[in-house]
């Protein structure tokens, strides 16, 4: 009697445990919902930054190319002929052990130097340097391949980032002068970015490249 009234007292309990059962189903799947979709979340925000960064870097990547082939446009106006000459390889703090033969000495502002072809070296520890063209060397005669290039009633001979001026039978090296247009940079630019743009930075002379004629060229500028 007491098993039946044991049974009878179970199977009343039944539906109630079967309607705890079912809310704890319907929570368990509640919180296995929250959890996916603070999944999806995450995975959405982790995707947004990769995108993110990857169009910095495709953003770093075009200002490079840019910046590349503007500096290579300097080939459009005589450019191969002018990559041939002497000078155009020949960057300022390059070391070299022996002299071209050929070259001949100069004293320029009590310093002695070298010169060949548009080149200017001075002697180190380990043998010589190439150094900037300094201002007040004269030499006989223009580099190969100098360009003549007016501004306003002087004309200036531009040569591996050198400029030169006649004086008398022979050539002086001149301070960049500032407003003056050239077609090819000086060895060894370093594109930089300034408040008017992108220029190019040569021995302290900035080179801001603009297009001519449909062609590349570069006016020097004091920022």
């Amino acid at each position: 009697m007491k098993s039946k009234e044991a049974v009878t007292h179970i199977l009343r309990k039944v539906p109630a445990l079967i309607l705890i059962a079912g809310a704890l189903h319907i929570a368990s799947w509640a919180d296995w919902g929250s959890i996916r979709e603070n999944n999806r979340f995450h995975e959405e925000h982790r995707q947004a930054v990769k995108r993110s960064i990857l169009e910095h870097r495709l953003d770093e990547h075009r200002i490079a190319e840019r910046a590349r082939a503007l500096h290579h446009l300097d080939r459009d106006i005589e450019g191969d002929e002018l990559e041939g000459q002497f000078w155009s390889s020949a960057l300022a703090g390059a070391e070299v052990h022996a002299l071209p033969a050929g070259r001949i000495s100069l004293i320029v502002g009590g310093s002695p130097y070298y010169y060949y072809d548009g080149v200017f070296y001075q002697s180190n520890p380990s043998g010589f340097a190439v150094v900037i063209a300094p201002a007040g060397a004269v030499v006989p005669s223009l580099p190969s391949g100098a360009v003549a290039s007016a501004v306003g009633n002087a004309t200036y001979y531009y040569a591996g980032g050198a400029y030169y001026v006649a004086q008398g039978q022979s050539y002086a090296v001149v301070p960049p002068p500032v407003g003056i247009t050239v077609t090819t940079l000086p060895p060894g630019a370093t594109p930089i970015s300034t408040a008017r743009g992108l220029a190019y930075l040569a021995g302290g002379v900035y080179y801001l490249p603009t297009m001519q004629g449909g062609l590349t060229v570069y006016t020097t500028a004091g920022l």
